[in-house]
């Protein structure tokens, strides 16, 4: 009987936990090599929204390192992963050379969905990208997001809570301090209206990553990126060779003690969901086509 018993179509948790830590993340780019309970709960969160995925067509818009999109495809959909950093297709191609995952690669921006033919995917996955969008733009892309979907299809957004953040203007990510930074931050209030003026029904919305989750994640991820650049870099063989024992050690113990974090994280998460300490709003909603006489959101 195993810890994760939940269920997302046909898949449980515990499924997603393997594949994702064994099918992708050794060859995905994401800064770690060990199972991080956070991005479990975040893919929970996605599969919450998708359901089963096989079978469909999957945009993942600002794919990044395309770990996400890697196990939609490993699961059976057809993916394309956008994005408009050089960077970043560069990791994509790499991955899926290495890892042998068919997904369609694109560079692109927000322009780029104007040019996809109404009702052509299934479902959206927009991870941490309206931020990067100027406010006056936006309610074009959620149009453009709308469009391209089928009726009924299905689209999962996250972005970084106002709530925590506070106005972009304040964060060290802000536009003027970075070619990809933050226009805006946004309050789960803002984002309904948004949402329900681009004809999307809010089915659910979840905060996540909590005080206690985010002291966690400074100790886990210093720790997890340090052993990852060892393991990747070229430089400093000797010194890599003599620190390996150690990162056994930390890998070791990590894996030992996953059932039980998970456990006590995804408890602690779940609990707060609603709570607006959260670093980030998760956001399920689907398209529908308003008559005009009835709320489009379920959260009113």
């Amino acid at each position: 009987m195993t810890l994760l018993t939940l269920k997302y179509g046909m898949l449980s948790a515990d499924n997603i936990h393997r594949i994702y830590k064994h099918d992708i993340l050794p060859y995905a780019d994401v800064g770690v090599r060990i199972s991080d309970p956070s991005m479990m709960i975040w893919l929970e969160r996605m599969f919450t929204c998708f359901g089963n995925v096989t079978g469909k067509r999957i945009l993942d818009f600002g794919a990044a390192s395309g770990h996400k999109a890697m196990l939609l495809s490993k699961l059976g959909a057809t993916v394309f992963a956008v994005d408009m950093a050089d960077e970043s297709i560069i990791r994509m191609k790499h991955a899926r050379q290495i890892s042998g995952i068919n997904f369609k690669i694109i560079k692109g921006n927000d322009s780029y969905l104007l040019t996809i033919d109404p009702g052509t995917f299934d479902l959206i996955l927009c991870g941490e990208v309206i931020e990067h969008i100027r406010p006056s733009k936006l309610p074009t892309f959620l149009d453009s997001m709308h469009n391209i979907l089928s009726p009924g299809g299905k689209l999962f957004l996250t972005t970084p809570n106002f709530d925590v953040y506070g106005p972009a203007e304040n964060s060290a990510e802000y536009f003027e301090h970075s070619p990809f930074g933050h226009y805006k931050h946004y309050s789960i209030t803002e984002l309904i209206n948004l949402l329900d003026q681009a004809s999307f029904q809010i089915c659910n919305y979840w905060y996540e990553c909590h005080p206690l989750t985010r002291l966690r994640n400074h100790i886990f991820y210093p720790l997890a990126q340090y052993d990852n650049a060892l393991y990747a870099s070229n430089r400093f063989q000797l010194i890599r060779y003599a620190l390996r024992p150690l990162s056994w050690i930390f890998h070791l113990i990590m894996d030992g003690i996953y059932p039980i974090s998970y456990r006590l994280q995804r408890m602690y998460e779940y609990k707060r969901s609603k709570i607006s300490t959260g670093m980030t709003i998760m956001i399920d909603a689907e398209k529908i086509i308003s008559n005009g006489n009835q709320p489009k959101s379920r959260l009113q």
